[in-house]
């Protein structure tokens, strides 16, 4: 898991800066849930840390039905 801050950066309405975080699951892994468990707490540990978080998949990256539960 590693975090990356545009430049400009993402803000949000009231021009707080929002960083993109971001998980990754080694193919061989993948299926087996660990992309959900990584998610979880990846949000549990950001929830009272940052306003809002951003979410970015290509739609047509399989992972894309595991971030679809976290709109």
């Amino acid at each position: 898991m590693w975090t990356f801050n545009h430049d400009p950066p993402l803000l949000l309405a009231d021009g707080i800066a929002v960083p993109k975080i971001t998980i990754a699951v080694a193919p061989g892994m993948r299926g087996k849930g660990l992309g959900g468990s990584l998610l979880d707490e990846l949000v549990a540990r950001c929830v009272d840390k940052h306003a809002a978080l951003s979410l970015n998949v290509h739609q047509r990256n399989p992972a894309a039905r595991l971030y679809q539960r976290f709109e």
